[in-house]
């Protein structure tokens, strides 16, 4: 008998809960404005890849254009303050990851 009333209290406490959250609404937002502020000062890096052995970097920072240039197993002679490059071996296959700071 124990064992009946309190499935049946705790049958009513989750059907109670069930109903008190039922009535709660959201209610979805149909328009507005998302601002952004800011503004990017400096361009990206340029990235060329000569060819297979020789990869070139030009880069514009604080008015004045930065140029390197290096072996492709040799990347991280690339990297700088504002970039870091590396060549890798993925899967046996070889990767330039260029990860800007």
């Amino acid at each position: 008998m124990k064992k009946h009333l309190s499935l049946l209290a705790t049958m009513t406490v989750v059907l109670i809960s069930n109903f008190s959250f039922a009535h709660t609404t959201t209610k979805a937002v149909e328009s507005g404005t998302i601002t952004f502020i800011g503004a990017i000062v400096e361009p990206q890096c340029e990235i060329n890849v000569a060819n297979r052995q020789q990869i070139n970097i030009d880069c514009y920072r604080n008015g004045k254009n930065i140029i390197k240039t290096s072996s492709v197993t040799d990347a991280k002679k690339l990297s700088c303050d504002h970039v870091k490059v590396e060549y890798v071996l993925f899967n046996k296959k070889p990767m330039l990851n260029i990860i800007y700071l």
